[in-house]
């Protein structure tokens, strides 16, 4: 009876020794424990602040996963392709016309150019994402490395399209402005006459 209430407990633990690490004992093979369990946490797990390897998608997460590559791949082929499509119109347009267009053949040319080169690059970031999706779906090494360069790649695809459409809302509103004072400047000297 004097043993009764040692240790937060009913008595000692067995073999006599002292609680250790919240128990009765050390656990298992001595070593301390980490994690609130017996051992430290396996690798590439949450509890050691690296990436995950394996995340346990549903069959059908990761066919929406696969669904994403797909669409992500083919539209990076259209915007090529697209690209490709306007350039060689513009150049042949150019041409045909010739001087009679601002900046000249070398400017349509020039403008197809960068057109191309940005269709390019749009497509660039599609391919980037689309493959790296792909791994998350196809492997178990680096699911979570993999997720963050596809949504890198998305980040970057979407800030270069969004910065296209500002400088096309800026250029709208520069030559509407344009066209407003002309258009006045048209119409005060008509009727000064």
């Amino acid at each position: 009876m004097s043993d009764f209430g040692q240790g937060g407990g009913f008595g000692a633990p067995p073999g006599g020794q002292p609680p250790g690490g919240g128990g009765f004992g050390a656990p298992p093979g001595g070593q301390p424990p980490g994690g609130g369990g017996f051992g430290a946490p396996p690798a590439g797990g949450p509890g050691d602040g690296g990436p995950l390897a394996h995340i346990p998608f549903t069959p059908e997460d990761e066919a929406n996963l696969s669904g994403m590559a797909k669409f992500a791949m083919f539209a990076g082929v259209a915007a090529i392709v697209a690209g490709l499509i306007q350039s060689i119109v513009q150049i042949i347009q150019a041409f045909a016309v010739g001087s009679a267009t601002p900046g000249g053949v070398g400017g349509q040319v020039c403008g197809s150019i960068i057109g191309l080169g940005i269709a390019g690059l749009l497509a660039l970031f599609l391919f980037k994402a689309s493959t790296a999706v792909k791994k998350v779906v196809e492997t178990d090494d680096a699911d979570q490395e993999n997720l963050v360069a596809a949504l890198s790649a998305l980040k970057a695809y979407f800030m270069v399209k969004g910065i296209l459409v500002i400088l096309m809302i800026v250029l709208f509103c520069c030559v509407a402005t344009g066209v407003m004072f002309m258009g006045a400047a048209f119409a005060s000297a008509l009727g000064n006459q």
